[in-house]
């Protein structure tokens, strides 16, 4: 199959039907609205001006979220040298299933907002791929590609990400397998 680049159209057709995936990376990764909106802006617009890059025969998905962790990377380190403190608010990272009762639909809601709270605890570097894996639906070769990584580190952070994840669970008193 040839490359296939898109055009400003296309793009238009692909921010509709990818962008809430990409917005819901950038929540994730900000862990409050604000940034996000602001990081997914700028990331917007960075792709627009390569569109003629972007290969639909290849994951866009990914590829969009690769900018938008360059726009991350790039926010923290000026928000570093500028000592400004991001707030800690836990964002929704996962769809809620729906449930077949009342009683289970509220448990499932109470574990998931502690699974989000163990998220927004990981530090970046266990946040990002964990997010990735899982909320994206990314591959591990993907996600080695988006960080510039090994594939073995980004499996080591997965593993220790999961860990960590079951070590706060258990600790908040929830029955980990």
């Amino acid at each position: 199959m040839g490359v296939a680049f898109i055009t400003t159209y296309e793009y238009e057709k692909l921010l509709n039907e990818y962008g809430g995936k990409v917005y819901s990376f950038c929540l994730g990764v900000t862990k409050n609205k604000q940034d996000a909106d602001d990081i997914y802006q700028e990331a917007c617009i960075s792709a627009y001006k390569i569109v003629d890059k972007i290969n639909v025969n290849e994951n866009p998905t990914a590829y969009l979220c690769g900018i938008v962790l360059n726009v991350y990377r790039s926010h923290a380190r000026k928000m570093a040298r500028r000592s400004e403190i991001y707030d800690n608010k836990v964002v929704p990272l996962f769809s809620q299933e729906q449930s077949e009762s009342f009683e289970s639909d509220v448990e499932g809601k109470i574990v998931q907002e502690e699974v989000k709270k163990a998220i927004a605890h990981l530090d970046d570097i266990h946040r990002i791929p964990i997010i990735l894996f899982y909320s994206q639906e990314m591959g591990i070769e993907k996600i080695a590609e988006i960080m510039s990584l090994p594939v073995g580190t980004i499996k080591s952070r997965l593993n220790t990400a999961r860990g960590k994840i079951k070590q706060y669970l258990e600790g908040e008193g929830y029955e980990t397998y």
